[in-house]
């Protein structure tokens, strides 16, 4: 059987949120695939109240703080017809995350976490890392950003307060940046490495390494999800679907440059990296 299906991007402006959840519905879709924790929690809002149907809510890193998600049910079953897929594994990825960063670079102890209040999932989840790198007896420099344009200038006050490690969590407005703080940190001096919590940032961007599961994994959980429900299944029963763990990921010509540890040494070799050129 042939699936049509459209898609409808925002480019990370969530000022056109509305705007494409309202083109998409104008097609009176089967199913409205809403992707990340801040259209999720548009589209899940009180203007479409009245949608009737079924959605698939995918790539959001802690249902538990979407509001919307949590008043319908996390766990099946759910008030409404809808399925939820996660970006974090059942894994704790922040404490991996912590774990990993503590091993290979146990000479780092002052990381800048580059977020902005506003948006849930990019405060989530610098909080939880944040949480877990203090509990390795790392120093957290709070570098909170106001938008997009802020970006830079935060990274660069970050860089002057002594950060050895810049991070860049689940934020749409610092992942946009992400060439521009890797470029940033190989001019510095002493050189300031850039993690991430998404593969593409480390793949495309230049991030030197980060934790993270296989967002191409996620896309076709979706599509399966998707299929699933066309031939029947009910999505509010599905449980909530995640991999079981994220992976270390080390793009080695940006390793190479920050003349970071040798990627054969034992305390990377045991953590089973994924290496991209």
């Amino acid at each position: 059987e042939d699936v049509i299906f459209h898609v409808y991007s925002a480019e990370g402006d969530a000022s056109r949120f509305h705007t494409i959840i309202d083109v998409a519905l104008l097609r009176n879709p089967d199913i409205l695939i809403l992707v990340g924790t801040q259209l999720t929690d548009i589209g899940l809002g009180s203007r479409y109240k009245n949608s009737n149907q079924k959605v698939i809510a995918t790539c959001i890193s802690d249902p538990e703080k979407v509001e919307t998600l949590k008043s319908i049910g996390i766990s099946p079953p759910r008030k409404k017809e809808i399925a939820i897929l996660s970006d974090m594994p059942k894994q704790d990825a922040y404490e991996q995350a912590a774990e990993t960063i503590s091993t290979i670079l146990p000479f780092i102890n002052n990381i800048a976490i580059l977020y902005n209040k506003s948006e849930i999932n990019s405060q989530n989840t610098a909080t939880r890392l944040a949480d877990s790198l203090k509990a390795k007896g790392k120093i957290i420099i709070d570098a909170v950003i106001s938008g997009e344009d802020d970006v830079p200038r935060i990274a660069a006050n970050a860089i002057r307060q002594g950060a050895q490690l810049l991070v860049i969590p689940h934020d749409k407005y610092v992942i946009k940046h992400a060439v521009t703080l890797s470029k940033m940190g190989m001019e510095s001096n002493p050189k300031v490495p850039v993690f991430a919590l998404d593969d593409g940032t480390v793949k495309k961007d230049g991030a030197a390494f980060g934790v993270s599961v296989d967002y191409g994994l996620i896309g076709e959980l979706t599509a399966k999800t998707a299929l699933s429900i066309i031939a029947g299944k009910k999505p509010e029963l599905m449980n909530v679907i995640q991999q079981e763990h994220a992976s270390l990921i080390i793009n080695r010509t940006t390793w190479t440059q920050l003349c970071l540890p040798n990627l054969n040494g034992d305390n990377i070799q045991l953590l089973k990296p994924i290496i991209v050129d």
